[in-house]
C-alpha cells in the first residue's frame, strides 16, 4: 500500500509540474479504501462474520507512531495498520485484525503452498523481541521462538477455520497499551496456501477473566475456502 500511495504521490507531482497527466484521475482514498478487511479477506478466499456484539471499523485503521507506546507498534502484526478493528459492546475488548491479502479480489491464490512462510515466524520473532526487524530468523532464534509459541493440532485448524496452520502465543508487554486502557494479550496467526490472518488480542483489566470467551468469538468468525 505505501508503494502504491507514493506512485500516486509522485504522479500528482509530475503534473503540478509538466502539466495534464494522461494517467486517469485516482484519489489517495479510493486507494485506501481498497485495504479493508472485506477486500483482503476475498484475495484470500476468507469468509468472515462480525458477531452480533461487536462494531466493527469499516475501514482499515492506522496507528499514529506519537500517540502509541512503541511496545504497542513493535507487537501488533502490522506495525502502523490493521485492516480492521473490532471492539466489544461490554467496552472490555479491542480485536485488531489483519489479512496478508493485497485487495486485489481477482488475484490467484497458488493452492499448492502448504507450508508456513518464513516471513511469519520473522514476524513473530520481531513481535517477542527475538528477532530483528525485516531479518530472517536463525536457528538458534528459532528454537527460541518455538519454545514461545503453540501450534494447534492439524485437525483443530481445519475443523475450526479450515486453515492448514493456527499459531498462538502470549504477549506479557505491560506497556503495550492501546487508548489508555486495553493491553495486547495474545496474537493469533492462521494460515492457508501461504497467506495469513492475524488477530490481536487487547483487554481491559476487568476484560481479562473474559478472554478465552473473546477467543471463542473468533472461532466461530472465519472460515477459509476448501
Amino acid at each position: 500500500m505505501k508503494k502504491t500511495i507514493s506512485l500516486l504521490l509522485a504522479n500528482l507531482l509530475f503534473v503540478a509540474a509538466y502539466g495534464q497527466s494522461t494517467l486517469p484521475a485516482v484519489s489517495l482514498k479510493d486507494i485506501i479504501g481498497k485495504h479493508t478487511l472485506e477486500n483482503h479477506a476475498k484475495s484470500i478466499e476468507l469468509n468472515y462474520t462480525v458477531p452480533n456484539e461487536y462494531t466493527a471499523s469499516p475501514e482499515a485503521v492506522g496507528f499514529s507512531y506519537t500517540e502509541n507506546p512503541k511496545e504497542l507498534l513493535r507487537s501488533i502484526i502490522f506495525a502502523n495498520t490493521v485492516t480492521s478493528e473490532w471492539t466489544h459492546q461490554d467496552g472490555e475488548c479491542v480485536l485488531f485484525i489483519t489479512c496478508s491479502g493485497d485487495g486485489n479480489t481477482s488475484r490467484l491464490i497458488d493452492k499448492d503452498v502448504s507450508q508456513i512462510d518464513r516471513s511469519t515466524f520473522s514476524l513473530i520473532g520481531h513481535n517477542l523481541k527475538i528477532v530483528d526487524t525485516f531479518k530472517y530468523p536463525t536457528t538458534d532464534e528459532m528454537e527460541q521462538i518455538n519454545k514461545a509459541i503453540t501450534y494447534w493440532p492439524e485437525k483443530k485448524a481445519k475443523k475450526t477455520f479450515n486453515a492448514q496452520h493456527v499459531i498462538t502465543y502470549p504477549l506479557n508487554e505491560a506497556k503495550a497499551v492501546y487508548k489508555g486502557k486495553y493491553t495486547l494479550v495474545e496474537n493469533w496467526f492462521i494460515l492457508k496456501w501461504g497467506h495469513r490472518l492475524s488477530v490481536s488480542f487487547l483487554v481491559t483489566d476487568n476484560g481479562l477473566k473474559n478472554l478465552d470467551k473473546y477467543k471463542k468469538d473468533i472461532e466461530k468468525s472465519f472460515k477459509f475456502n476448501d
